[in-house]
């Protein structure tokens, strides 16, 4: 009798399995993508480690403009959290999304620091683009651009990006650093944050030219693990400090007080020729690329009309 129990039992549990993993291939196409709920997740944490310095970096930057770098913490998260899901169940795309790294340079050091304008001025220039942009999508205008755009320009937007991640990981390893007369050049390659820096980067890299399934993932545990034993000459801590406790409690809502809403369009224009002139290069720098659309746009139609 109990075998009998045991027997329905299992067949039950994966009758149930089996109309979970139904939906999911039905959803997700998962089946026609060649793919399965195995390997999505495996790629979805490799992504997730690959992509989670943002959640650092990104404050670290937009914190020399001067706005709370607890508060910046926190937007990051939750807009990257927000898009990644969105696109996800409403896209269906297993992409990662997350804030520009060069746009918020060019937001704190170019237009904060550079130009002199206030950081809510210059949140209000990204809230117009941003709500621009948002139309033309909705609109269907970006299309246009995109289907424009050749397939080696495509390509090579993400060559550059990646150049460009890559480019901040050399130079925080330790691997290129600053130099007057070169720009760019060798860093003290005998460091030993560098020397293990290098040594993840070669294992990273063999692991996936022989095709090892999470080859990204394993390399970042190694170097990880590896990091709680090789200590930093300058500070004396290890290069992975374990944390105090693994959960942590904060308040998002109050920590995201001293930058939410505080975007204001008063006293853009207010001031000298100047001051105007530059927040004209702002909102200009900011929109340029909705220009463009919008002229591809015309030029599409015309062309299809001859």
């Amino acid at each position: 009798m109990n075998i009998i129990f045991y027997a329905h039992g299992e067949k039950w549990r994966k009758g149930n399995e089996d109309k979970k993993m139904t939906y999911l291939d039905r959803f997700f196409h998962l089946t026609e993508r060649n793919t399965s709920v195995r390997t999505e997740i495996i790629a979805g944490l490799t992504t997730f480690l690959s992509c989670v310095s943002i959640v650092v970096l990104n404050p670290s930057i937009l914190s020399a403009a001067g706005m709370d770098i607890r508060a910046l913490f926190w937007a990051t998260a939750i807009s990257c959290a927000i898009a990644c899901v969105w696109i996800g169940l409403w896209g269906n795309f297993p992409f990662a999304l997350g804030p520009a790294m060069g746009l918020n340079s060019f937001f704190a050091f170019s237009v904060v620091l550079g130009l002199g304008v206030s950081w809510q001025n210059a949140l209000a220039c990204v809230f117009t683009s941003g709500c621009i942009f948002m139309l033309l999508s909705v609109f269907r205008v970006q299309q246009k651009i995109v289907d424009a755009v050749p397939d080696c320009v495509k390509k090579s937007i993400g060559a550059g990006v990646g150049l460009f991640i890559a480019f901040s990981g050399f130079q925080s390893a330790g691997i290129v650093a600053k130099s007057d007369s070169t720009l760019v050049t060798i860093g003290q390659l005998g460091t030993p944050g560098t020397i293990l820096a290098l040594i993840g980067l070669v294992v990273t890299l063999i692991l996936v030219i022989r095709g090892v399934k999470g080859g990204i993932l394993i390399g970042i545990v190694l170097v990880t693990i590896a990091g709680i034993f090789v200590k930093d000459p300058a500070t004396g801590m290890a290069y992975t400090v374990l944390p105090s406790s693994f959960i942590a409690l904060d308040n998002p809502v109050e920590a995201l007080a001293p930058t939410f809403g505080k975007l204001t369009f008063r006293g853009m224009f207010d001031g000298d020729f100047s001051h105007i002139a530059n927040m004209a290069f702002v909102l200009s720098a900011f929109c340029l690329w909705i220009c463009l659309t919008v002229l591809v746009y015309f030029w599409e139609l015309l062309r299809k009309q001859d």
